[in-house]
Order: structure tokens, then C-alpha cells, then sequence
């Protein structure tokens, strides 16, 4: 049975991140959107960490138009326990 695109994409992001750094990276991106009210690539801010865990956002491009990075999660003993590659871009055209 050839898998249809959602679950496609349900399988690659389930494989991602460690069940237990969801809740902690959920929050990384609630800061970047709601708290600070910033756009960091798509993605959280550059630098996150508490008491268990820290959040990376390596931003190659930042612009709203044109935007990629990668994005990690670790423990405390920098066992990297998610990441994700990013990359997208804006497909309102300019009328100016």
C-alpha cells in the first residue's frame, strides 16, 4: 500500500524528537511566536536551556522571504535527543 502524504509526513516527524523533548521544544517555539513575537527562521530562538534541557537554532537565513537553519535539542549530558532541518520561503510576490 503506498502511503498517502500525510502519513508520510506524520512518520518522518514522529521519528525526529525524543518524546521527551516535545514538551520542552513546544515551548521554544511558543517563546519565539508568542513571548518575543519574533520570526527566528521559522523556528524557536537562537539559545534556550532549563533545567533539563537546551534548545539550538543554527539560522543559515532569516529572511521571512527566504529562510533556512537547523534546529536541535539536548539533554544535560549533550546527548542530542531531536533535531530538524528547516528551510522555506515566502510566496507573496512584491508589488512595490
Amino acid at each position: 500500500m503506498k502511503p498517502t502524504l500525510n502519513q508520510v509526513q506524520y512518520a518522518f516527524l514522529k521519528l525526529r524528537y525524543a518524546k521527551i523533548a516535545v514538551p520542552f521544544l513546544k515551548s521554544c517555539l511558543h517563546r519565539a511566536y508568542v513571548v518575543d513575537r519574533r520570526f527566528y527562521g521559522g523556528r524557536g530562538p537562537i539559545f534556550a536551556r532549563d533545567d533539563r534541557f537546551t534548545y539550538v537554532n543554527k539560522i543559515e537565513r532569516s529572511d521571512f522571504g527566504d529562510f533556512a537553519g537547523e534546529e536541535h535539542v539536548f539533554d544535560l549530558n549533550e546527548q542530542c535527543l531531536g533535531h530538524h532541518w528547516y528551510r522555506g520561503m515566502s510566496l507573496l510576490k512584491n508589488n512595490q
